[in-house]
């Protein structure tokens, strides 16, 4: 925030000034943050991490052929764009890029 004249950076809610990028989905919560990143290991497949550099992209771009190579969570092509398929709520997702950041700011938007 800005705030008399200085700029500050605001701590989530476990007092740390840097919040990962990275959202998990389980079968009964989507997670931001340091508890996605914590679970990372047990929850691979559902796992959103480096979603920035898929924003904007062409499905052939390299950079997104890259990430379907490198990905723990699956990653599917619909038209021209790039989708993560992700287990949630006992249901298969199509989740885009996009909407994994927009889940990324309302969780800072809160805090």
């Amino acid at each position: 925030i800005f705030q008399d004249g200085k700029t500050e950076v605001v701590a989530n809610e476990g007092g740390d000034r840097m919040t990962p990028a990275i959202v998990a989905y389980t079968d009964h919560d989507k997670v931001v943050g340091l508890p996605a990143k914590q679970g990372l290991y047990r929850n691979a497949s559902n796992t959103i991490c480096n979603v920035k550099e898929l924003i904007g992209r062409e499905a052939d771009s390299e950079v997104v052929q890259n990430a379907m190579q490198n990905s723990n969570v699956k990653i599917i092509c619909q038209g021209a764009k790039p989708f993560y398929e992700v287990d949630y709520k006992e249901r298969t997702h199509k989740v885009s890029p996009v909407s994994v950041a927009a889940a990324i700011f309302d969780s800072l938007k809160g805090t």
